[in-house]
């Protein structure tokens, strides 16, 4: 999604395009799980995904989870269009 915001008024119409950062929504549907193991799993979930981005040079911003007895879910804003480059070199 591109968001279009003009700069100021000018006779040549300039324009800055912005990108918008992708949320990352990840849903994970069940039977009904007993209450009390909602919530370690969500937990579980949440801190499996933080660690993942940055493990593979994914930036992303605040996360916020939603749970059900049927229904997990973690939502991860602004996450990065790509990952970071990276340079290895090997010697042997």
């Amino acid at each position: 999604m591109l968001f279009v915001s003009p700069l100021k008024a000018c006779e040549d119409k300039h324009f800055v395009v912005k990108k918008a950062m992708p949320e990352f929504f990840f849903e994970i549907g069940t039977e009904e799980i007993p209450a009390g193991y909602v919530e370690p799993a969500l937990d579980y979930m949440v801190r499996s995904l933080t660690d993942f981005f940055p493990k593979n040079r994914i930036k992303t911003g605040e996360s916020r989870m939603f749970a059900t007895p049927r229904r997990m879910a973690v939502v991860f804003a602004d996450v990065d269009h790509r990952q970071e480059d990276i340079v290895e070199t090997f010697y042997g």
